[in-house]
Order: C-alpha cells, then sequence, then structure tokens
C-alpha cells in the first residue's frame, strides 16, 4: 500500500495528511488528534466542513460527558453523567460563542463556548468548550455560523437549539443503556 504525505498549512494550522487507498486521514501536528473523515475533507488544500447536525450532536455529547463527575461548589450535589446533569439542573439564558461574538471563526486561542445551568440550590454551573480540539472547534463553530446564515437567526439561537438536541439525544442514549442493561 502506498501512503501519499502532502505537508500544508490551512486555517494557520499545520496539518498532515494520508492519503492511502483513496481515504483521507488529518492529523493536527500540534496534538496529534486525528479528525474523523467523515467530519472534513480537504479540497486544493483546504480543510472543508461537512459535519452534518447529527455529528454536531455526537460530537459535543462527547465531549461534554468528559466532564463528568462533577460536584455543585454550593450544595455539593454530584453530577454523575451528562444525563444526571441535565435531568437535575435548569436552562439559564442561551449558551454564548465568545468567539463568535468576536467574529472569530478561526481563532488560535479560543475563547470558547459556555452554557450554563443552574443547580437546584440556584448555583450557576457551566458546561464550556475549553480543552476541545482546536479543529474540532473551528468545525463546529463554522457548522453553527452556517446554520444561522441559513436560518436567519443569530449563533446564540442555533447554540441553543443544538443544546436541547444534545439534552434529547444524551437522556435517549440513557433510556437505550438501561433497557440494553434489563435485556441482560
Amino acid at each position: 500500500m502506498s501512503m501519499k504525505r502532502l505537508y500544508f498549512t490551512t486555517f494557520s494550522v499545520c496539518v498532515l495528511v494520508f492519503q492511502a487507498m483513496g481515504e483521507i486521514l488529518i492529523r493536527d501536528i500540534f496534538d496529534n488528534t486525528i479528525n474523523d473523515r467523515k467530519y472534513v475533507k480537504v479540497v486544493q488544500g483546504f480543510i472543508v466542513n461537512k459535519m452534518k447536525e447529527k455529528e454536531v450532536i455526537e460530537t459535543i455529547a462527547e465531549f461534554i460527558s468528559k466532564q463528568f463527575p462533577r460536584n455543585c461548589p454550593s450544595c455539593g450535589r454530584q453530577f454523575n453523567t451528562h444525563a444526571d446533569f441535565i435531568k437535575n439542573t435548569t436552562y439559564v439564558d442561551k449558551p454564548v460563542s465568545y468567539d463568535a461574538e468576536n467574529d472569530d471563526w478561526q481563532p488560535e486561542k479560543p475563547l470558547g463556548t459556555m452554557a450554563i445551568s443552574n443547580c437546584s440550590c440556584g448555583t450557576s454551573l457551566a458546561l464550556y468548550s475549553q480543552g476541545m480540539n482546536k479543529a474540532t472547534l473551528w468545525n463546529l463553530m463554522n457548522w453553527a455560523k452556517k446554520k444561522a446564515q441559513e436560518k436567519e437567526i443569530t449563533i446564540s439561537d442555533v447554540l441553543e437549539e443544538i443544546r436541547k438536541k444534545i439534552g434529547q439525544h444524551v437522556l435517549q442514549n440513557e433510556k437505550k443503556a438501561e433497557k440494553d442493561t434489563e435485556d441482560v
């Protein structure tokens, strides 16, 4: 099997592209994360976002799930999973992308996106994008920008819609997992 190595710079990030047997894998040299080829494609040296809503939901849900377990700093309530958090908190306002507010769709030093929920004790708790792979964040941001333009709504409105869909996805997956456990 022949493997072709191509080096190029796109979005100010150096990437290494492996092309083998017609498949393209993209590796961000800085953090060695391989971006699944279903999320990106290479066209004449540029990464083009081709994420679908389902993939956006799954990507964000998977990232957020890594923020658990966590505790409320005021009352000490433990949220073991993202599903537990969704069921036992209340959304506060719309999520905010600080990078989008600054019209920076490919931030070198991302400020991030944050969604606030209140614990039953009233304390505000944040879910955030801090630590997300930069290329993934850029793809998500550009997906949101495209959706906002298509629907003629704000980025925060897009983020609010996707937060609700992520919540439904997480809760459905929890029910499915519980059912699968019962069937065993």
